[in-house]
């Protein structure tokens, strides 16, 4: 994590002796950034690997982390700031409503929602991803971004929640050449299942080389749009 988009995150977060919930934490990476401020943080994961590499490597007394799903995750405190980073587009399509009345029910009445999703620009990083979603899991990614927009705007219409702040947040990502970008895809988890033959990296690299229109010295901006939900 970069230290301009550290600020931007701490700017936005305001964690100081607030109590946070990091839905869909990963590798924990924003309990280190939130520890030394806030007053408790709670990271929840659906990986059981992650959250026992998680609870392993903590070394913060206000730092815990839980296997859990948002849907059914039923703690016994409120949290002042639940975060979504990457994650809130990953909940099943027909359970992210479920998990957005869930997480409103887990916040303190003046507490707040925080939402980091892809933009769905298409020169965006996450353009690189939907190139191979499309061509070699005949999946749209977007089609699911779209989803969770369209679940913000239906509890917004429905006086559940309502939308305090919209924000952007583009993170750099350098690559020395495309063979580079096409090795990141291919190793991601998201296509773990595919064996990729020469033909099919030979087809991603012309594919990628039409997108981004360089081979060398690559710079690619992950879109981020942030939205800000408080409850009714």
């Amino acid at each position: 994590m970069s230290k301009e988009e550290e600020k931007k995150l701490l700017e936005l977060f305001n964690p100081k002796n607030k109590k946070i919930l990091d839905v869909g934490c990963g590798d924990g990476r924003y309990a280190t950034l939130f520890a030394q401020l806030c007053q408790e943080y709670v990271g929840i994961d659906i990986s059981s690997d992650l959250i026992k590499r998680n609870l392993w490597n903590n070394k913060y007394q206000n730092v815990s982390f839980y296997e859990a799903n948002i849907v059914s995750y039923k703690p016994s405190m409120k949290f002042d700031i639940i975060i979504l980073s990457l994650s809130f587009h990953e909940i099943d399509i027909k359970e992210q409503g479920l998990a957005l009345m869930n997480m409103l029910n887990l916040l303190n009445d003046d507490g707040k929602i925080i939402i980091l999703d892809p933009s769905l620009s298409t020169d965006s990083f996450q353009a690189l991803w939907n190139i191979a979603y499309e061509n070699f899991k005949y999946f749209n990614h977007d089609y699911i971004v779209q989803h969770t927009h369209d679940v913000i705007t239906k509890a917004c219409d429905d006086n559940l929640c309502r939308i305090v702040c919209k924000d952007k947040l583009d993170i750099p990502f350098y690559f020395s050449k495309l063979k580079d970008v096409c090795d990141m895809i291919a190793e991601d988890d998201d296509f773990s299942l595919i064996n990729w033959s020469e033909k099919d990296k030979e087809i991603l690299s012309r594919l990628l080389k039409d997108f981004i229109k360089k081979e060398n010295d690559i710079t690619l901006f992950d879109k981020l749009d942030i939205t800000v939900l408080e409850k009714r």
